[in-house]
């Protein structure tokens, strides 16, 4: 009887206490497992989302700089510029604008105003069309581009013959942690050959950044005329210094659930070819 009982008395305290320490001793590092598990799950997915989204930002960006014939605006966030009118929407590649016979796509002079005399302020709107930015003739621009950061949002908005901008306007990325614009000239072209003096804009100081074949914004902005076009203001905001731009360089990255870690950045520099041969032209 004694014995019987003994076979049947359950479990004791301290067997109970054994268990629940051997459970927590499993259980805590298996937690901690699934824990960073999902964590990095969460993470890769979150970097192969940002991937897809600024991959996509900069295919619209890539091909709207390299298609800049002007820089009109620049800051950091934001960038304005001209284009060509073949990205109006209402330009017609297989039109004759001007009916000397050749289609517009193969005109190089869409409008035949190439020998067309404009005041000093005109200019913009006769030449070849690298140069015409005016080429239906209706005294406006035919077609200026816009991308600006808001906060956190990155948009593209384009302005056609003057029709004013924020009618087509598109968001290109949200959830933007960092984006930023650097503008650069070249030494081997005649704007940019005299102003490789560093950060002073000083010639024969041997400060940093004298001549290192590279000409930076501060120095495009802080060589004074007549040697360079730069006023000292701290960024590149005349017409006198935008003139000096070659090279545009852009930095986006993301962070979609806003935790301070970028998921995904993507650099670049481009150098638009219409840059310089509009300045040729």
């Amino acid at each position: 009887m004694k014995s019987f009982l003994r076979g049947n008395s359950g479990i004791t305290l301290v067997e109970t206490m054994v268990v629940v320490i051997v459970i927590a001793v499993v259980a805590i590092p298996l937690a901690q497992f699934v824990s960073t598990s999902l964590r990095d799950v969460t993470r890769s997915n979150l970097n192969l989302q940002s991937q897809d989204d600024l991959r996509r930002a900069f295919i619209f960006l890539e091909r709207d700089v390299m298609e800049l014939n002007e820089v009109t605006l620049s800051s950091s966030t934001l960038i304005e510029f001209r284009m060509d009118s073949t990205r109006s929407p209402a330009y017609n590649p297989q039109g004759d604008f001007d009916g000397d016979g050749i289609l517009n796509l193969q005109d190089t002079d869409d409008d035949s105003d190439v020998t067309a005399i404009y005041a000093g302020t005109s200019t913009w709107r006769g030449g070849y069309d690298h140069k015409d930015d005016d080429d239906d003739n209706d005294v406006q621009v035919d077609v200026a581009c816009r991308y600006e950061l808001t906060g956190k949002t990155l948009t593209r908005d384009f302005n056609y013959n003057g029709a004013g901008w924020n009618l087509n306007r598109d968001v290109v990325a949200q959830n933007v942690s960092t984006f930023q614009f650097t503008y650069l000239g070249s030494k081997t072209q005649d704007l940019g050959r005299l102003i490789d003096l560093g950060a002073d804009g000083v010639n024969g100081t041997g400060d940093a950044g004298e001549n290192d074949g590279v000409i930076t914004a501060r120095e495009i902005d802080w060589v004074l005329p007549p040697t360079g076009g730069g006023n000292r203001s701290g960024s590149i905001d005349t017409v006198d210094e935008r003139r000096y731009i070659n090279f545009i360089g852009i930095v986006i990255a993301q962070d979609r659930n806003q935790d301070g870690r970028e998921d995904f950045r993507l650099e670049t520099q481009l150098a638009p070819p219409i840059l310089p041969v509009k300045r040729a032209l």
